[in-house]
């Protein structure tokens, strides 16, 4: 068997199947998850966040590298016949460089090049014209900035750290959407049952208008009444456009969540409180956020107060050499053991203003204990923005309980006043006072309810997901 109710919308009356499931807020949120372009974007630039947390580490990566060049030297020489009138020259180097989280750099490449002695003696120079191939090692170590990687541990930390606070702000971001999203569900809702209110009030108004006409031409009672009872009626009717109108507006924001263009025909679920309370995350993300965003400045301080530090460096070289006319030749030898070279050095810079240096390291440090400070401030705030939200979704209730008792207090007295008139024991006036009193408490009821539902919506952003 299929059942059918009346629906009120816009003024009109249409035939709704009982059958037909109303549309759940998990439903309409799933609606929202697919349609909306901020839900959408959120989703997107987490995951670009989080792919780019690894960023900060690209610098430690292993780097290819690959230099040439051909040059031409025909100044004037000393000794033509040892050093040529045109040297023409064409190298080519190829390798891998690496960085380490140590602070230290090193290099494995291979140097090829050929040599033209244009206009030289071969009796001073043979030959003229060779090839030269050298594998070659290079290392350096920092000993003071980034002594043991501090600085590049630092800029890896930072980078990372900010990608991740950028990623959790976008999950707030999305989170916060769905809170709007579901607090426009159940301000439809509770729209729809406020005009369903208004239309029987008005329905109720206009028969006790009838009612005292038929008593008025039947000169039972004075026109006053039948005055009063169309007031009344006037009222009403206007109550019900107000209504009509909020739903209207409530329907614009509804569908606009989900990407549509205002139109809202599904059922919604009832506005009854189920008793359900969201359960505060163990890290609430805009805490995680904080820290995040704390852990990155701290990086940074330690970056920039290494920036500022003296550089002092160590650095080994060693090669093989060949040098042969013939090409082949020459790599051959590049790998025997005659011919090697070896080098070693250090290399130092420092700067010289030191109060400036003072004033960077002193900025530097505030940063970082202000990041600390800032992360003790953002837990506080969310144990409080919690408790606030959690007591005010229990005073919500209370009320609501509290409202349910007046509503069916005014339902008595309607039943009441409504016998008494019909035994003429009373006047319209005050059949249209209890009938306005418990509108009044069935709206409050509908209020307190959709506080509720709202007060639920608003803790989700900060509830286990």
């Amino acid at each position: 068997m299929i059942f059918f109710r009346f629906v009120v919308t816009g003024g009109h009356i249409f035939l709704a199947s009982a059958s037909a499931a109303p549309l759940t807020v998990t439903e309409y949120l799933s609606q929202v998850a697919a349609r909306h372009d901020g839900v959408k974007a959120a989703v997107r630039a987490e995951e670009g966040a989080r792919g780019r947390a690894e960023e900060g580490g690209l610098p430690l990566a292993p780097t290819l590298f690959v230099e040439g060049e051909k040059s031409l030297d025909a100044s004037p020489k000393n000794f033509p016949a040892a050093e040529g009138q045109r040297v023409e020259r064409g190298w080519v180097k190829a390798g891998v460089s690496k960085a380490t989280a140590f602070g230290a750099t090193g290099k494995v490449y291979y140097a090829f090049s050929r040599t033209d002695l244009n206009g030289a003696n071969p009796n001073f120079v043979r030959p003229p014209s060779y090839y030269q191939a050298s594998p070659t090692a290079e290392v350096s170590v920092d000993l003071w900035r980034n002594a043991f990687g501090r600085e590049v541990r630092a800029g890896i930390a930072a980078a990372r750290e900010g990608a991740l606070a950028r990623a959790v702000g976008e999950r707030i971001g999305r989170r916060r959407i769905f809170s709007e999203a579901e607090q426009a569900y159940w301000s439809l809702a509770a729209a729809r049952r406020v005009e369903e209110i208004a239309a029987q009030s008005l329905a109720r108004a206009e028969k006790l208008r009838d009612w005292a006409a038929r008593r008025v031409s039947s000169s039972l009672a004075d026109r006053s009444e039948l005055l009063e009872a169309e007031s009344a009626a006037r009222l009403r009717a206007l109550e019900l456009r107000a209504a009509s109108d909020e739903r209207r507006a409530a329907e614009r924001v509804f569908d606009a969540e989900r990407g549509g263009a205002g139109a809202a025909p599904e059922e919604l679920s009832a506005l009854d409180d189920d008793g359900a309370a969201p359960v505060r995350a163990q890290r609430p993300d805009e805490v995680l956020a904080a820290t995040h965003e704390a852990r990155a400045a701290i990086g940074s301080a330690m970056a920039g107060a290494e920036a500022a530090r003296p550089k002092v460096e160590a650095y080994a070289a060693g090669a093989l050499s060949g040098r042969r006319a013939g090409a082949s030749d020459a790599v051959s030898d590049s790998v025997g053991p005659d011919g090697p070279r070896w080098a070693a050095g250090a290399r130092v810079s420092v700067p010289l203003d030191l109060s400036l240096l003072r004033s960077i390291g002193g900025g530097h440090r505030a940063e970082a204990e202000a990041a600390g400070a800032r992360v003790q401030r953002a837990a506080y705030e969310s144990a409080a923005n919690w408790r606030d939200l959690a007591d005010r979704l229990e005073d919500a209730r209370r009320r609501a309980a509290l409202s349910r008792e007046i509503e069916k207090a005014q339902l008595e007295r309607v039943e009441t006043e409504r016998r008494r008139h019909g035994e003429g024991r009373t006047t319209t006036f005050f059949v249209l006072q209890a009938e306005q009193d418990w509108a009044a408490a069935r709206r409050a009821v509908v209020g307190e309810e959709l506080q509720v539902r709202l007060a639920t919506a608003r803790m989700k952003p900060y509830a286990q997901e």
